[in-house]
């Protein structure tokens, strides 16, 4: 008679036993900016046992920043945030894991009129409590592979232009030297850059030109920090590039007149 078990189905089949495979190393794929989920990335180089200090290849350009330095107002908590969290992929190559201020996307007015050319003036010897003559430092430069047109036509484009020139110029002009206070114009030509401002009173202006006479770092910071805005690369015909037109150079001014204040009118007859 069947056993107690007869209710039960039969028992399956034995499965084909296939060959163990074991997967291999995840697939490395080209990284990009603004990465919202982790990925798998190669690991650190090993020598000997032991890990080699360096950037992890396809993320050299996250390493490439700027170091900590001291800006006015350090005493007081002050720090470069603006150019240690900003200025992207130094030298290095993207991908860039920094983001845009929103300030790059705020709307300003466009300015395309040429820029007066400054007038020679003597150099004398700079003395911050010197109020004869005022420093002006001023350059040139020309950025390929970006139509003028288009470029001044698009309110969002030109702000983020403006607004990227004037934070590469002033993380080379040295410490002191804010973004806002450098006056950008562009002309046609590819697209034509004319930036000058003055600095502080504690800041030597013949420092600041030295610093910016390293047209090589100046001309790349300025190239790398376009590329990295949407709204520019969106406009680009192909790689953005940067050359010097005008070198840059210290011209003293003269400060403008102050206005006589007008004479009190007379007092009318009785």
């Amino acid at each position: 008679p069947p056993g107690p078990w007869a209710y039960l189905p039969p028992p399956p089949a034995d499965a084909p036993a296939g060959v163990l495979e074991i997967p291999g190393e995840p697939a490395i794929e080209p990284l990009a900016d603004g990465l919202l989920t982790p990925v798998p990335t190669l690991a650190p180089v090993e020598t000997d046992g032991v890990v080699v200090s360096l950037p992890p290849k396809g993320l050299e350009g996250w390493y490439a920043t700027l170091a900590p330095r001291l800006v006015p107002g350090w005493a007081e908590g002050k720090t470069d945030w603006e150019y240690r969290y900003y200025l992207r992929c130094i030298g290095g190559p993207p991908p860039c894991p920094y983001t845009l201020p929103p300030l790059f996307y705020r709307r300003m007015p466009l300015t395309t009129a040429a820029p007066p050319a400054p007038a020679p003036a003597p150099a004398p010897a700079w003395n911050a409590s010197n109020s004869t003559y005022i420093p002006v430092l001023s350059f040139s430069l020309v950025v390929q592979s970006l139509d003028f047109a288009q470029l001044s036509s698009n309110f969002g484009a030109n702000s983020a232009f403006v607004q990227t020139v004037q934070l590469a110029i002033s993380s080379q002009a040295g410490i002191g030297i804010v973004a806002g206070s450098i006056n950008v114009t562009l002309t046609p030509g590819s697209v034509a850059v004319h930036a000058s401002f003055t600095p502080p009173s504690f800041v030597e202006p013949y420092t600041a030109l030295a610093n910016l006479q390293g047209a090589v770092n100046l001309c790349n910071t300025v190239a790398v920090l376009l590329a990295a805005v949407p709204p520019i690369a969106a406009l680009a015909t192909g790689p953005l590039s940067v050359a010097v037109t005008a070198q840059p150079a210290l011209t003293w001014v003269a400060p403008p007149m102050a206005m006589a204040p007008a004479p009190a009118p007379a007092p009318a007859p009785a």
